[in-house]
């Protein structure tokens, strides 16, 4: 999400991926981006701890990271896995987005 007139990104939305620790190199500590990734626990194409040295990393640099881990979701959780826990990860991404 890039604000309005901003020339900044200032918030992040991963779900069900490996994001590149190079990302690190564009955050710059004036304008630090809040981040918001949410996996499943079952993914098969990315385990759900294939972020966590990208996330120690952010968080070191300063960054809001809100990390959600779907209990029994697989990879594309949001749209193979029905039900009241993916609905509330949605309902949180929608809620991050409006903060």
């Amino acid at each position: 999400m890039i604000k309005k007139d901003s020339g900044f990104i200032n918030k992040i939305i991963a779900y069900c991926g490996k994001i590149d620790l190079n990302i690190n190199k564009l955050i710059k500590t004036s304008n630090l981006p809040k981040f918001f990734i949410a996996m499943g626990s079952l993914d098969d194409v990315y385990p759900s701890y294939c972020n966590d040295s990208f996330i120690k990393e952010v968080r070191n640099l300063g960054c809001e990271v809100e990390f959600i881990l779907h209990s029994k979701g697989e990879h594309g959780f949001e749209v193979f896995n029905e039900g009241e826990e993916t609905n509330r990860i949605i309902e949180q991404t929608i809620k991050f987005i409006g903060q």
